[in-house]
């Protein structure tokens, strides 16, 4: 047989695999309760940030607050990029323990078309989460006079990248830990890590301390460098960058967080395939 028709049919192969096992998975996701409450939360956070947008109007008179449908959307992004980073972690995780990745891997399925389908499960389970979430924005867009922002369409955009750096760095956390319980509290742990930093570089940027003393100078700035370094690291960090290119008209460095979010995933999953292929899944 020709070079080139094996090769087509391994990809093929491999692209059946993955549809098979992303298929299954989301049709799971779909049917169990966990989808569900989450969407549920997801849309209370957002719901209670609008209510007290309409006090404030109420109040005021005028809506002079500004990106009062877009600040709701990306409490909603970051509840679902945490929710589905900690799955596919867990997703993975255990089923090593369980031994059926082991099991597929007898079979047809490689690592790489895994990696690559609890992948694309999870970024299929957002999109219909999205596909949700932008119905009740319109719909409370339209209910409460509160106009999307041209840097809504964006955000959309950018929430996509945003979540599969989350989903990919859940996959790789789930893969390099050894048991479930580590996994989650390896990705808990630094996401925390993270979240601190990027809080931590917000005071200081928001904050002025008149005239400190002694160390504290150097300190804070040492901190602040270290939060701007994290923030291309961090998987969490994409959203409020992207939005804050995107708020101030910045084509440039919007494409600059798109390209870095898809980079940062490739890397993700590339990393993760070859955990799996030197270590096996018993590592």
């Amino acid at each position: 047989m020709p070079r080139t028709a094996l090769q087509s049919d391994v990809t093929i192969q491999r692209y059946h695999t993955i549809k098979v096992i992303s298929s299954r998975g989301l049709i799971s996701t779909l049917f169990g309760p966990g989808f569900y409450i989450v969407m549920c939360l997801s849309l209370l956070a957002p719901s209670i940030l609008i209510y007290s947008y309409l006090g404030s109007v109420r109040e005021t008179g005028l809506a002079s607050m500004s990106n009062l449908i877009g600040t709701p959307f990306s409490v909603w992004v970051s509840i679902w990029g945490l929710f589905l980073s900690i799955s596919s972690s867990l997703a993975v995780s255990r089923e090593k323990e369980l031994g059926t990745i082991e099991e597929l891997f007898y079979g047809p399925v490689g690592p790489t078309d895994y990696v690559l389908a609890r992948y694309v499960e999870h970024l299929l389970v957002y999109l219909v989460a999205l596909a949700v979430s932008v119905c009740y924005f319109s719909m409370v867009s339209l209910l409460t006079n509160f106009s999307m922002s041209g840097t809504f369409i964006p955000t959309l955009l950018l929430s996509i990248f945003s979540v599969s750096t989350m989903v990919a760095f859940g996959i790789l956390v789930s893969v390099v830990a050894s048991k479930t319980r580590s996994s989650l509290t390896l990705l808990l742990t630094v996401a925390l890590i993270f979240l601190g930093l990027d809080l931590a570089q917000g005071f200081l940027l928001g904050h002025s301390l008149g005239d400190p003393v002694g160390a504290l100078p150097f300190g804070m700035s040492v901190l602040g460098w270290i939060a701007r370094l994290t923030r291309w690291v961090s998987p969490f960090s994409n959203l409020g960058m992207g939005m804050d290119a995107a708020a101030r008209g910045d084509i440039r460095a919007y494409g600059i967080v798109l390209v870095h979010s898809a980079a940062y995933s490739c890397a993700m999953l590339w990393m993760a395939v070859n955990r799996l292929k030197r270590k096996g899944v018993r590592a």
